[in-house]
């Protein structure tokens, strides 16, 4: 999830059931750790700006994909877009609906447990997306695609490990470990665990692009929209949990503007490129090559792609 997430986790955070203050509910150390407000519950023009922005081209986006009927990587990655959307949505409702409706969702809901399930289901279809993902270019190459399910299933793992690992531990070095109900070490938790896997979804989606631009492999061309797109986008989401782990709030602020416009110019490319004819349309990210070295590339990676299905026999 982007920088809007973390936003709406601080600002929904004070329409709790009983009313009470941000102190009573959210943990110091979340706020000190992952906040992007630390003394006020407001966004800068610009913040508005390119949440409301994002929230529209998400809408838009979505539209598009299920109205082109792409196949399964773009309908789950639809679904991410729309988990997240949901999160906005509610969002907005505790923020701007009228006193009383305020007062009857005050009274009935914990924005911390909305978060926590949207923050967790985003968390889901984007490691799906990354499996369809590898699986869609892979699919010529069923040797090098199991070697690398199997890489990533190890990668996943071991990056929740050390999430879990790890977690007490960082959030002892807070000084407020004292403090947590197990409602807000559940939240911190998801938090630490969610930056583990983005990151390696994050190398994973760079090695893929990498992999695009160094072999001459054809693939459709709403596929490297996407692959360039997407990468971009988990590169954004990456930056802003590291930095509102590392670093303070005026950084943090400002990382999280530049994220959401990040997103939005995502968002802006795959509409503007995303297409039914780039399914039919093939093109390659490797250019400048002589067909002499495009041939020896592609021998090299037959000779590797063979080996490892003769490994994976044994």
């Amino acid at each position: 999830m982007t920088g809007g997430g973390v936003n709406r986790l601080v600002q929904g955070i004070g329409k709790m059931p009983g009313g009470g203050s941000i102190g009573s509910y959210v943990a110091p150390a979340l706020l000190l750790t992952y906040h992007l407000k630390c003394s006020q519950l407001s966004m800068t023009i610009w913040e508005y700006i390119a949440q409301y922005l994002g929230i529209g081209l998400s809408i838009v986006l979505i539209v598009r994909l299920l109205s082109l009927r792409l196949h399964a990587v773009y309908r789950v990655f639809g679904l991410l877009l729309l988990i997240d959307l949901s999160g906005s949505v509610v969002w907005l409702i505790l923020r701007f609906s009228p006193s009383a409706l305020q007062a009857f969702l005050s009274s009935h809901l914990d924005y911390r447990v909305v978060w926590t399930v949207n923050h967790l289901l985003t968390c889901a279809a984007l490691v799906t997306a990354t499996y369809l993902l590898l699986g869609e270019i892979l699919k010529e190459l069923p040797g090098i695609l199991r070697f690398s399910r199997k890489f990533l299933n190890g990668s996943f793992i071991v990056a929740a490990a050390v999430a879990v690992l790890t977690m007490k531990p960082e959030y002892s070095a807070s000084g407020y470990s004292a403090y947590t109900s197990a409602m807000e070490g559940l939240m911190l938790g998801e938090l630490i665990i969610d930056r583990a896997v983005s990151t390696v979804v994050f190398l994973v989606l760079l090695s893929i692009l990498c992999f695009l631009l160094w072999f001459p492999i054809t693939t459709p061309r709403n596929l490297a929209v996407f692959i360039i797109g997407f990468t971009a986008y988990a590169a954004g989401n990456v930056t802003l949990l590291l930095v509102q782990s590392l670093w303070l709030h005026r950084t943090s602020q400002l990382v999280s503007l530049c994220v959401q416009l990040l997103t939005c110019g995502c968002l802006a490319f795959w509409l503007a490129f995303i297409t039914n004819a780039g399914e039919s349309v093939s093109t390659k990210l490797r250019y400048r090559l002589s067909q002499e070295d495009q041939n020896r590339l592609l021998h090299r990676l037959d000779i590797i792609n063979e080996s490892l299905l003769r490994a994976a026999e044994r």
